[in-house]
């Protein structure tokens, strides 16, 4: 099976590409290619702050009897999931050098979960985004205006949210 999953390294190669290319303003299989198969919003790189947020504060917990941990670690899940999410959050709009060393470890599980695509992955991938996105590229905005959604509600001008297209049955 290792064929399997080295093809599916492949194709999250050839995502996070895609996703660069986006986020840059040109959608294709030759922009894609120029771009790295790591990035910093990740799931991957999500789990790893979740991983390394939950072990933190279990640490700190200490060893409690056995139903005080798991009532414990139930409360604490949505302070995890949150805490780990703000931190991906942080990450992708962030460059500074705190940022990158705490980005580092989902990085590093990124070169072992990614591998370099070829162009008909490259392909797969731009048709995949081409089909939940507004693919005009008019502006920044495109795809929140075209919808009516409010523009405040996403802090990151520069990262272009997809959303899934209306079931209207014109697309």
């Amino acid at each position: 099976k290792m064929p399997d999953i080295k093809r599916v390294f492949r194709y999250h190669g050839a995502e996070h590409k895609t996703i660069h290319a986006y986020e840059s303003g040109e959608l294709s299989v030759e922009a894609a290619r120029g771009y790295p198969t790591l990035h910093p919003r990740c799931g991957t790189s999500f789990l790893m702050f979740v991983f390394i947020i939950a072990f933190a504060c279990h640490v700190l917990l200490g060893w409690p009897v056995l139903w005080i941990r798991i009532v414990t670690r139930l409360l604490l899940l949505p302070v995890v999931a949150g805490l780990s999410y703000e931190l991906l959050k942080w990450a992708g709009r962030s460059d500074n050098w705190v940022v990158k060393i705490l980005s580092m470890p989902g990085l590093w599980l990124q070169k072992i979960t990614t591998a370099e695509p070829d162009d008909e992955m490259l392909e797969v991938a731009v048709k995949a985004i081409d089909a939940v996105c507004d693919n005009k590229l008019v502006g920044k905005y495109t795809i929140r205006k075209k919808y009516g959604w409010p523009e405040d509600r996403f802090e990151y001008p520069h990262v272009w949210e997809c959303r899934a297209l209306p079931d209207d049955g014109q697309h």
